[in-house]
C-alpha cells in the first residue's frame, strides 16, 4: 500500500521548488507578468533602451517589460519588481507616483525582501519569526 502524503511532505517539496527557483520562489526569468489584469510580455534583452542607460523599461503601450539580460537572476527579478511597481501605479491613475523614482524603487526593494523573507522559511505552517522581533 503507497504511503499518504503529509503535510511535511508538502513542505518539503515547496521548500525545494522555492530554492531551485531562485531567492523568491519565483522563475528566475520569468517570461511574462499580470499587472492588474494585463498580461505583460517580459524580453530579457542586450538593449533596453536606446536613448539611455537602463537596467529595465516597462511599456504599457506594447505591453511588454525589457529587462537587461547581463543581469544576475536576483538582480533582474529586483528590476522585474521595479518594472512591475511602475505598471501598477499607472493601472491605478497614479501617475505623479509612477514617475517618483525613488518611491518606486523603495517599494520594489521592500518587496523584493518580503518575498525573499518569505521565500526563506522552511514551512509555511511554521513561525520563522527572526530572533528580536515581537
Amino acid at each position: 500500500m503507497a504511503r499518504r502524503a503529509t503535510v511535511d511532505d508538502f513542505v518539503d517539496a515547496l521548500s525545494a521548488r522555492m530554492k531551485s527557483s531562485g531567492p523568491t520562489g519565483i522563475a528566475a526569468r520569468p517570461r511574462w507578468v499580470n499587472i492588474l489584469g494585463i498580461h505583460y510580455k517580459v524580453e530579457y534583452v542586450e538593449t533596453v533602451s536606446r536613448e539611455e542607460p537602463l537596467d529595465g523599461l516597462i511599456s504599457p503601450s506594447d505591453r511588454t517589460i525589457r529587462i537587461y539580460r547581463g543581469l544576475p537572476p536576483e538582480e533582474s527579478f529586483e528590476v522585474l519588481l521595479h518594472e512591475v511597481v511602475h505598471g501598477v501605479l499607472m493601472r491605478l491613475g497614479r501617475m505623479e507616483e509612477a514617475d517618483d523614482e525613488t518611491l518606486v524603487q523603495g517599494l520594489a526593494i521592500g518587496l523584493s525582501q518580503a518575498f525573499y523573507s518569505i521565500s526563506n522559511a522552511s514551512s509555511p505552517l511554521v513561525d520563522r519569526t527572526p530572533k528580536g522581533v515581537a
